[in-house]
């Protein structure tokens, strides 16, 4: 079976109160959440898990036994904040991840945020950010139930977004070559190319850009061994996918996740409205 997971945390602290971006380590977790693809279904751990070493452990397992592990700007951020929490070194991943955000700044030298990607490569409208990372802190730190839940809910969110890019880079827009599946594309408004045209008046690149997602060798086994059976007798050089065209929507989507409607999701936004 291959297994694939999907990852984002939220911290508790700010980069400000620990000394810089230098100190991820000592930013703490308050939620960690993480997608399962291979059973759809959630584990998601909350700062008190932290103290645990039954839950450090479970955490270490499912980052162990993943073919790959999906997330944004997690090599640089995501895993430095879980070392300090986990105290282990967990460079020893790299090889298996798959991290829109620090590809995309290794090859154009721009932080690209995950919902520029999603709208630009799923086709969404419009992505719907129901908090931001500071707020996230001090929604927690408040110790309010409600405000709590809204925090584990933005995590998950981003995990979801997580999920639907890499789906439609890997069944929709995987690049082969002799064979083998060596990348996927994904798609994304190339802000820094805006920023130059604006100061120099000058055209040096592509404003809505393409980038190919160099994929993991486990991935790149799954999909070339299991060829046929996933993507039919005969690939096509598709055109980029949007949900629009198959009529879905962010919304229809999330069933794929979780399976159910997040009704409960949308009652709680409601009551915060304001607060």
């Amino acid at each position: 079976m291959f297994k694939a997971i999907f990852f984002d945390l939220e911290t508790l602290r700010l980069s400000f109160e620990v000394g810089g971006w230098k100190n991820k380590m000592a930013m703490g977790v308050s939620v960690l959440a993480i997608y399962k693809e291979w059973d759809k279904s959630w584990e998601v751990f909350l700062e008190d898990d932290f103290q645990s070493e039954e839950k450090k452990a479970r955490i270490l397992q499912l980052f162990n036994e993943a073919d790959v592990i999906c997330g944004h700007n997690v090599l640089s951020f995501d895993f430095r904040v879980l070392e300090g929490s986990l105290s282990k070194d967990l460079r020893y991943l790299a090889p298996k991840v798959i991290d829109f955000a620090h590809t995309l700044f290794f090859k154009f030298r721009f932080r690209c945020s995950l919902s520029n990607i999603s709208k630009r490569t799923c086709g969404f409208k419009r992505h719907p950010k129901i908090l931001d990372g500071i707020k996230a802190v001090e929604y927690w730190r408040s110790g309010d139930a409600r405000k709590r839940a809204l925090v584990i809910e933005y995590c998950k969110r981003d995990v979801e977004l997580c999920y639907f890019v890499y789906w439609v880079m890997v069944y929709h827009d995987t690049v082969w070559k002799k064979g083998h599946a060596v990348g996927g594309r994904i798609h994304f408004y190339n802000g820094a190319e805006a920023s130059k045209r604006r100061e120099t008046g000058k055209v040096s690149g592509r404003l809505f850009s393409t980038c190919i997602i160099n994929y993991p060798f486990s991935l790149d086994q799954y999909l070339t061994s299991n060829r046929e059976e996933i993507f039919g007798p005969k690939v096509k050089k598709p055109a980029q996918y949007t949900f629009q065209r198959e009529g879905m929507d962010l919304k229809s989507m999330r069933r794929i996740v979780s399976g159910e409607e997040r009704i409960a999701r949308r009652q709680l936004e409601l009551t915060l409205v304001g607060v």
